[in-house]
């Protein structure tokens, strides 16, 4: 079974070419898999819907033992799931594909969380950069405020994607697509002293990464999410800030200043224009909640 999960992973990863952060993520649910069939002592041949459904009943019991797994974590497991069934039925290890027994949970939408402007200028305010690393979470946060980047876009960035003559990144989104984004006055800015003050004093060996962890590597997800948890602590008391959080700000801010869908979309990196069009919603979500809190009359 874990031959199959790693033959599949490959897969995705070469001809699919599906994100490190995806392919992670596939791994963790597929093992997850692979071990509850192994103590059942069922092999592939022998998965069927009846199982399937067992599985996502334990999966709900697990998650519950555990405070319960988050519907989009839930919706993950399926999709990796399913994913690997219609794989596994296309090479005709499975008779057919029972992804159909496997439906998505429904999730409810949730418009996304964006920073005011108050608390962006609060964000900005706490950097007084004196030291490599201070220069560096400075710079990587500038370019998440200024480009909306996911953050397995930002830590793949090498010295070759920022381009100061022409102000703009390139940036290797899903699928291994690429999308120019513009380079703002503030990113350059905290780019290039970075540059100049924090990455030669944290580089060891050679490399083409932008962002460099303590130790001289590629800094990860994990790291960045670690340094915005730390800077979310000393400004809320709570782990508050998180990468997608300045993305979505970035989109909401874009639209509210007039800037067409299809721009938002592009800057994005997004290949549907269904999913920049949440941006819209939220936008008149904050529209009614300023208007309510200052039309003397929209109370009642």
């Amino acid at each position: 079974m874990k031959e199959r999960i790693k033959v599949f992973l490959e897969f995705l990863t070469h001809e699919k070419k599906y994100s490190l952060e995806t392919i992670r993520a596939y791994r963790a649910d597929l093992l997850q898999f692979a071990e509850y069939l192994s103590r059942l002592k069922i092999s592939v041949e022998e998965i069927n819907p009846l199982i399937l459904r067992r599985y996502i009943a334990h999966l709900h019991l697990k998650g519950l033992s555990q405070g319960g797994y988050s519907e989009a974590t839930m919706a993950r497991k399926v999709a990796s799931l399913r994913s690997f069934l219609s794989y596994l039925a296309d090479q005709e290890v499975l008779p057919s594909s029972f992804e159909v027994f496997l439906p998505f949970p429904k999730l409810k939408k949730k418009l996304p969380e964006v920073l005011s402007s108050s608390e962006l200028l609060e964000i900005i305010e706490v950097f007084k950069p004196d030291t490599p690393l201070a220069f560096r979470d400075k710079a990587l946060i500038e370019v998440l405020l200024g480009a909306g980047l996911r953050v397995g876009e930002l830590v793949s960035l090498n010295l070759d994607s920022i381009s100061f003559d022409r102000r703009e990144i390139k940036v290797k989104g899903k699928g291994r697509k690429e999308r120019i984004v513009p380079l703002n006055n503030e990113a350059e800015k905290a780019l290039r002293n970075y540059l100049f003050e924090g990455r030669p004093f944290l580089l060891k060996k050679e490399t083409e990464a932008l962002f460099l962890n303590n130790r001289g590597g590629r800094l990860t997800t994990a790291g960045v999410r670690k340094i915005l948890r730390k800077y979310g602590k000393k400004l809320y008391g709570k782990s508050r800030l998180h990468p997608h959080l300045f993305r979505h700000t970035l989109a909401t801010g874009l639209l509210e200043g007039g800037a067409d869908l299809r721009v938002v979309q592009e800057v994005l990196g997004h290949s549907s224009l269904s999913t920049t069009q949440i941006y819209l919603k939220l936008g008149v979500g904050r529209l009614k909640k300023v208007y309510k809190k200052s039309h003397p009359r929209a109370q009642g």
